[in-house]
């Protein structure tokens, strides 16, 4: 992904410097039209630049799991399952990011940009953990992560979804490969 930034970066600056006539490349040096193509890289390359200026997933991951009490494991397991570790995935549904967290639940913690990589994974660490706080129970916790503390308030227990269930045993499953690999 480096190279490939490296090398549209080198195409910016030969074509900044070259001008194009219509009939072919004109050598002159263009130096007026460089501000305009500037600003348009900086526009489309803005976002993916701030991708590299992230730290590394791993050392967030960390951080978070020291200041909200949940295990590494765990979290590994939560993104692992929502987006297979792809800071950029939508589901169908809406939900964005690593920990794929829904539009209200972004607007409730106050996430300024989804998908950026530090806010998503601090985002769904401290939700999971406020759920976690609540019901007192991983299952509980994971469920309503899943389905939302509205279905799992609403059956006083973990919703007979099959897709919710199905959630909670790959998360365990998960999180207990994930635990016996750390040791």
């Amino acid at each position: 992904m480096k190279k490939l930034a490296v090398y549209l970066f080198f195409l910016f600056l030969v074509f900044s410097f070259l001008s194009f006539n219509g009939s072919g490349f004109n050598k002159r040096i263009a130096l007026f039209y460089i501000p305009q193509r500037v600003t348009a890289f900086s526009y489309l390359f803005s976002h993916f630049l701030h991708y590299h200026r992230e730290p590394p997933a791993d050392r967030i991951i960390a951080a978070k799991s020291k200041k909200y009490n949940i295990p590494v494991s765990l979290i590994y397991s939560l993104i692992d399952t929502e987006s297979s570790f792809r800071q950029y995935a939508i589901s169908p549904t809406g939900a964005m990011g690593y920990m794929q967290l829904m539009p209200q639940t972004i607007k409730y913690l106050k996430i300024k940009d989804p998908f950026s990589r530090e806010e998503n994974i601090e985002g769904g660490v401290r939700y999971f953990s406020l759920l976690f706080e609540k019901y007192d129970s991983l299952e509980l916790a994971l469920a309503a992560y899943n389905s939302g503390p509205g279905n799992v308030d609403a059956y006083a227990k973990i919703p007979p979804f099959k897709e919710t269930q199905h959630y909670i045993r790959k998360i365990k499953k998960k999180y207990n490969k994930f635990e016996k690999n750390e040791k």
